[in-house]
């Protein structure tokens, strides 16, 4: 809870939202990290994942090429 208000219940809902969104948004990309340090492990020790965690790593690593390459394109 912030120690501020907008000043109106309808500003402090929304403020109060974006909070929770950008929370939300910090907090996504926290398990993201850690699913992918996994499935990396994973994928090194020739383990077998679950059906569905397969394939978001596999769409998860297509993505990230993706990214890499452009990154380089950049440079």
């Amino acid at each position: 809870m912030p120690c501020y208000y907008t000043g109106s219940a309808e500003g402090d809902a929304r403020l109060a939202a974006e909070e929770s969104r950008e929370r939300l948004g910090n907090e996504i990309t926290n398990l993201t990290r850690l699913l992918c340090s996994i499935c990396q492990t994973a994928e090194e020790e020739k383990l077998t994942l679950p059906k569905d965690v397969q394939t978001w790593w596999n769409k998860h690593k297509k993505v990230d090429k993706k990214r890499k390459e452009k990154e380089r394109r950049r440079q």
